[in-house]
């Protein structure tokens, strides 16, 4: 088959071309969307070392991870709504569409929503489940309330920023109360500072002990207090040997109520921690992983069973994964400077590279064509009489 259509093709044929295939695209969708929700049911992530079936479809399918999560929550929500699956299924609806659709059906309002769905272009359902949604500001739309938070930047004429933002009710409320005491720590610029400019300050002062923090990498100090003078292995629990990682360790000896000696020991030279993030990149090293925040350096072999502290024993490993390595059961070999085998406790083993899967076994259906998807109308539309029209729909089935 050709890569694109040849030019001599009429344009009508690639236009029905392409609406086909767009009902093609939408059937293959909702089969894709009901598989996800199984494979997050059956908790299939977990073994792969993942935080979520969302991590797992940003590694394994080269997804966004908010395009992932709503692919999670459509399949999820699908389960329930039977007869909007049978329209997603045979390419009548789109996944625009079944989106925002899932965001307030329920089996009893699906008939009256899928009627409308249909008639109504994707840009004009969103619209109008958004309008609605905002109508009524009860639970149901918390979850697309809260996908709505941001911030942003914006470069004024004069060469200031504008910082734009929308967060939830709890962020606000935390970023309100470090600015106020961040306040009584910033001296005003000048007399006539005013209480926002003074805020402003305040902004940048939690910013910079953030990242002064961050370049220096000031670790947790672990103080492990001990009855003799030796710190044997049995003494470490994983949970300790995870935190000694990548901190600074001192040990305090006492016997009785005599303290006999304390001694400290930084791990992970300055030097040596940015010549392992400048290999990996920031980045995690755990398979599918890109997680370059709030990353510790790992030992491979742990410092207390002989392993040295050099860039070949030592990877960077995210907050999850590194005390899932710990205390979670896996087991990780190679050289740091090489490739890295992960194990599960199931005995699992991959990295990086791993086997092809078997060809899906989807195939194109059947019966659909140019006029599947498309929309039955269209046309301008009164937004407030299709809100009235859902709302009375609702109203309806309740």
């Amino acid at each position: 088959m050709a890569l694109v259509a040849d030019i001599e093709d009429p344009t009508e044929r690639i236009e029905a071309e392409v609406c086909t295939l767009a009902g093609q695209i939408a059937a293959a969708t909702c089969r894709f969307v009901l598989l996800i929700a199984e494979l997050d049911r059956r908790g299939a992530w977990a073994e792969w070392g993942c935080r979520s079936m969302a991590h797992w479809l940003s590694w394994r399918c080269a997804l966004g991870i908010v395009a992932a999560r709503e692919h999670v929550r459509v399949g999820r929500a699908l389960e329930e709504l039977p007869q909007i699956t049978a329209e997603f299924e045979k390419g009548r609806l789109s996944y625009s569409k079944v989106r925002a659709l899932t965001r307030v059906a329920t089996s009893t309002r699906e008939p009256e929503l899928i009627e409308f769905a249909t008639v109504a272009t994707a840009a004009q359902l969103v619209r109008t489940i958004g309008a609605f949604e905002r109508s009524r500001g009860d639970t149901e739309s918390e979850r697309a309330r809260l996908a709505t938070r941001r911030v942003r930047f914006f470069t004024e004429d004069d060469g200031t920023v504008t910082l734009d933002a929308r967060l939830t009710r709890e962020q606000a409320d935390l970023i309100k109360e470090a600015l106020e005491k961040a306040m009584k720590e910033v001296p005003a610029s000048d007399e006539d500072a005013s209480a926002e400019a003074r805020r402003a300050d305040s902004l940048e002062l939690l910013a910079r002990a953030f990242l002064a923090g961050r370049s220096d990498r000031v670790s947790t100090e672990v103080v492990v207090h001990v009855d003799d003078d030796e710190l044997t292995e049995e003494e470490l629990t994983p949970f300790v040997e995870r935190m000694m990682c990548d901190t600074s360790v001192r040990v305090d000896v006492r016997r009785g109520d005599e303290h006999v000696v304390g001694r400290r020991k930084r791990t992970i030279p300055l030097a040596l921690r940015r010549a392992i993030e400048h290999r990996d990149r920031g980045v995690c090293r755990f398979s599918g992983c890109s997680n370059e925040r709030f990353t510790h350096v790992h030992h491979l072999a742990h410092y207390v069973h002989g392993g040295p502290t050099n860039t070949k024993n030592c990877v960077l490993l995210c907050t999850f994964h590194h005390r899932l390595v710990h205390e979670g059961g896996w087991n990780v070999w190679g050289d740091g400077d090489d490739t890295l085998l992960f194990v599960s406790p199931r005995g699992r083993r991959f990295s990086d590279a791993y086997e092809e899967c078997r060809p899906a076994t989807f195939q194109p259906m059947s019966g659909i064509n140019a006029r599947t998807i498309e929309a039955g109308w269209g046309e301008r539309f009164d937004l407030s009489d299709a809100v009235d029209a859902v709302q009375t729909w609702v109203s309806m089935c309740n």
